[in-house]
């Protein structure tokens, strides 16, 4: 997906990790930070995809984050994916099969396995306040933070008017590029 790299502040305080960076001559109330968070550009590109009749939206953005640091700024790159509806479409003598949490979870091991790291870790506790407790984790390598996946807190995804589950997961990319490409 393509995003603009403003969001409004009250989905800043929802959805991100610090505070975000305020705009001086904001466009409008809806793009008055810098985003800290890719989530809300996701979520508002699976929203867009479902009401225009796409049943199994798969979705990713790679992009920049914004945070202020005490004497500068700082651009973290982060890739974020989105799903929703089928992981599986209907086929011949066998029903679709829902998108669940470890089609997210195969999905972000795929984009991990060409990476260094020994030790690729999916912990339960941890993962922020906005994915929904049981179906979501930290991802982690070697003992860092490599970022979140899981379903979204279907309550956030009910203030949308969206009925199925949504998937996100966030990798944060410099943590990934620390660990630098499996030598074959």
């Amino acid at each position: 997906t393509v995003s603009y790299s403003f969001i409004s502040s009250a989905e800043a305080k929802k959805y991100g990790a610090w505070d975000a960076v305020p705009l001086k001559n904001p466009i409008s109330e809806q793009w008055d930070v810098m985003r800290n968070t890719a989530i809300p550009s996701m979520l508002k590109a699976l929203e867009h995809n479902l009401n225009r009749n796409e049943p199994s939206p798969r979705l990713v953005e790679v992009g920049r984050l914004y945070r202020k640091t005490e004497d500068s700024y700082a651009e973290p790159s982060v890739l974020t994916l989105g799903a929703a509806g089928a992981a599986r479409p209907v086929a011949l003598g066998e029903p679709s099969k829902p998108l669940d949490f470890f089609d997210i979870k195969a999905d972000v091991t795929a984009l991990v396995e060409p990476f260094d790291v020994e030790a690729l870790a999916f912990d339960p506790q941890g993962a922020p306040s906005y994915y929904a407790q049981g179906q979501s984790a930290r991802v982690m390598a070697d003992g860092h933070l490599l970022g979140y996946l899981g379903e979204l807190d279907p309550v956030l995804g009910g203030e949308r008017k969206l009925r199925e589950p949504l998937f996100v997961a966030e990798l944060f990319l410099g943590n990934l590029q620390e660990v630098g490409l499996r030598r074959r």
